[in-house]
This record gives C-alpha cells, structure tokens and sequence, in this order.
C-alpha cells in the first residue's frame, strides 16, 4: 500500500476564486446582485433575494459528522490529505429545500453567494465586476440543463449485468438464505468516499479547498432530493473526497482520456483498491468523472451513470457519474445512481434477485418520472417513488447492510490538530492511531 501523507489543521481554510464554468452548457444568463434581507438569530434561517422571482428561505445545513477528508497528491506523487471539522467545512452552508437550493453565504468583501439556487439555475460571484451604486457584488445567474441518461436499451443492460457480477464477485448459496433482521431505523446516514477524476480535480487546479467547496453544494442538493425518503430518512455524509490526477486514476477504465468505461471500472474498484483505507471503512464508494461514461459492451456514450444495486455495505458498493464541473448538472444522476446502491430498481422494474423477498417497484410505473426512471415531465422527477422508499427501506434492514444502520467513524476522531501544514503522519501511524480509539 502506498504510504499516505496527512496534512492536517484546524486552521485549513476554504480559500476559493470562481473558474468560469463551460459557457456552452449555460441555457441563459445574466448579472444579479444578492441581497441579504433578513437573519433570524434563533433558528439561523436567512433569507436571501436573487431575485424578485428567486427569493431563498435558506436554513444552516449540517451534512459532514465528526470530520471531512480530502485526499490527494503531492509532487512525488504520494497520497496527502487535508481533514477538518465538520463543522468548519459547513460553517457558510446553508439550503433551501422547497426550491432544491444549496449555497455558500460569505461576506468576504461584500456579501456573496455561490452554488445551486433552483433545479436548473446556478450562482458565482464575480468580484472583479462592477458592483451596483449601493455596493453590491456582482454575480452571474446561469442556467444549466441537467445530464440525464439518453439510452433506451440502458435499462435492461445495467439489471443483467449486475446479476451477473454479484452473483459472481459477491454473493454466496447462504446469503440467499438470509432474512431482514428487525432492527428499526428512523433515519440513516450512508457515509461516502467519493473519488473525484483527473479532468474533474484539474478544473479546480487540484485545490483540495475548492474541490470541498463545491462537493459540499453538490451533495447537499443529493440530499434534498432524498428528503422524499422518509421511512427510513436518508442523509448522506460525504467522509473522503478523494482527487485523483491523471498518474493515480489506477482503476478507470479509459478510452483515450475523454472517455471512461461504465462497468469496468466499477470491476476494477474493490479489485484495485481493497486496502486504502479510504475505500474500506466508508458504506459506498461513487466516482465524479468529467469524462464521458460509456458503454463496456458497445461502446456507445449515451450512459451518464452506473451502479450496482443493493450493494451497499458489500465490496461492489460502487457508483459512477457524469458532472460537469462549475455547473452542478449532475446532481439527479448521483442521487439516482446512489439510490441503485442502496437497493432501489427502476421504477417498474422487478425485485433484486440478489436480495431475497426484496419489493422491486412493479406497483411504480415507469412514465409517472421519478427519479428512478429517465422520464422528465414534472417535479416528480426531483423526488423518489414510494417504490424506491420500500426499497431502500428493506435493503437497509437485511443482513449484510448493518454498515447502514451506525455512524461507523463518529468514534474514530480522525481529526488530529498539527501547528504546521509539514508536520505530517504516516499511514502507518495513522491507523495505529484510530484502532486505539
């Protein structure tokens, strides 16, 4: 294994400067200028106008636990990593889930806004603009459409092959004897290692600062969407953000450097990277890619997401998705793809043959377009099924899944405080450390 270089301190802080997002994916845009209207000191509600249609009734977010860590590489190409808080990673997060917004609130300089402020309208500040006769900061409001799957035959081809491969890497003759333990959850907390791609990491210049900062928006918007869940609630907790560059991308499966294969590199994940300890302790594994996802068998680039389902807690608990870095455009496809993860089919789909008496979603249909199908008609398709719930409800119950149903690195207190970014911990030191907690 390969020694890992932490780098840790309370002192980190989220340094960001705005990257102008691919202009071509930008549906329409203009310049606002935020005001913060009001703030309500006993629930910490702020409300905030973008404008006279976007106005946010915005509340602080609290997505990470104890600790968030971003792992990268250093000029030797050794793994080094940045961890903080939780609670200073978030300390400017704030969300409104009515309009499915998400944002970072700073008064740096004038107060600013940045990240997702409705299913299809984005925000940057842009500081070197002119600012308005009262004062007030510059931004760009744009218009994003978000990726979605385009292949008709896509459906049928993910459900064989996962069978396939569980059956294969997986499962075994007596976990099919399993039954559904009685363990009753009000809520869960799938705790994430997302592995974010070279192209994707090169766009924030590897600044492990702005990868969070903008990681941090993106899943708070997944989480929104998973707050049609509610039997069990589902809160997703982002632990490891790994960015790889293009000498550490060991285990995707590229087509020159644009393209990357769906099915062979979720293969190659728990194969190649059984034993980072980023990998092993977290309930599932999803890669952000920038890159164009295709087809294993044929090649074809009409795939935008891939997952295997009811895998999570299993060494197949791994997803990958197409994002656009600087628009957020696939927030829906990472919220779907984890859902495969946690158990749910398609809407209209049969039960899970690798998970026994598992529901399916037969009694969902297909074009009724939530987000377990591809159909965009209405605002279902930023909501879950009732299907998908009882789906996700039954996987979290059956045996195998417990990782589910506890905060596995709450008690671990990764965060260690260092004076200085060069005094670092080996791996070696570092597990010694978190098995005697």
């Amino acid at each position: 294994m390969i020694a890992l270089t932490l780098i840790l301190g309370v002192s980190a802080q989220l340094v960001y400067s705005v990257i102008a997002a691919p202009a071509s994916k930008f549906l329409s845009e203009r310049i606002v200028y935020p005001l913060h209207l009001e703030s309500r000191a006993d629930t910490g509600e702020r409300v905030v106008r973008i404008t006279d249609d976007i106005v946010l009734n915005l509340e602080k977010t609290t997505l990470f636990g104890d600790e968030v860590t971003v792992v990268g590489f250093d000029d030797d190409n050794k793994e080094v990593a940045m961890s903080m808080p939780g609670h200073e990673a978030e300390k400017d997060l704030y969300h409104d889930a009515k309009r499915l917004a998400a944002v970072h609130l700073t008064h740096d300089d004038g107060f600013q806004v940045e990240g997702v402020v409705g299913p299809r309208f984005r925000i940057r500040p842009l500081p070197a603009a002119e600012r308005s006769s009262e004062g007030h900061v510059a931004h760009l409001l744009f218009e994003v459409e978000e990726k979605r799957e385009n292949d008709p035959l896509h459906r049928l081809r993910r459900n064989d092959l996962r069978s396939r491969e569980l059956n294969l890497v997986n499962m075994s003759l007596q976990e099919r004897d399993f039954i559904p333990e009685e363990r009753q959850a009000t809520v869960i907390y799938p705790e994430l290692t997302i592995f974010c791609d070279a192209p994707f990491s090169e766009y924030f210049e590897h600044n492990y600062s702005k990868i969070l900062r903008y990681v941090t928006v993106f899943v708070t918007c997944v989480n929104i969407r998973f707050m049609s869940v509610t039997d069990p609630h589902v809160w997703v907790r982002p632990t490891f953000i790994v960015a790889l560059n293009r000498n550490n991308e060991i285990y995707m499966a590229l087509s020159g450097y644009e393209h990357v294969y769906d099915a062979t590199t979720l293969d190659n994940m728990p194969k190649m990277l059984k034993g980072y300890y980023y990998f092993d302790v977290t309930d599932i594994s999803i890669t952000i890619t920038a890159r164009d996802i295709i087809s294993t068998y044929n090649g074809d680039s009409a795939t935008a997401g891939y997952a295997y389902a009811g895998t999570a807690c299993l060494d197949l608990r791994v997803g990958i998705t197409e994002e656009t870095p600087g628009t957020y455009d696939g927030i829906g496809l990472f919220a779907h793809e984890l859902a495969h993860v946690l158990g749910a089919q398609h809407d209209g789909d049969p039960p899970l043959s690798s998970i026994r008496n598992h529901p399916g979603a037969y009694s969902c249909p297909w074009n009724d377009g939530y987000l377990m199908s591809y159909i965009d008609k209405d605002e279902n398709h930023y909501r879950f099924s009732y299907c998908t719930q009882l789906q996700i409800r039954y996987t979290s119950h059956y045996s195998g899944r417990e990782c589910l149903l506890k905060i596995n690195l709450e008690s671990h207190k990764l965060f260690v405080t260092y004076e200085l970014p060069s005094e670092m911990i080996t791996l070696q030191d570092f597990c010694k450390v978190v098995s005697k907690r």
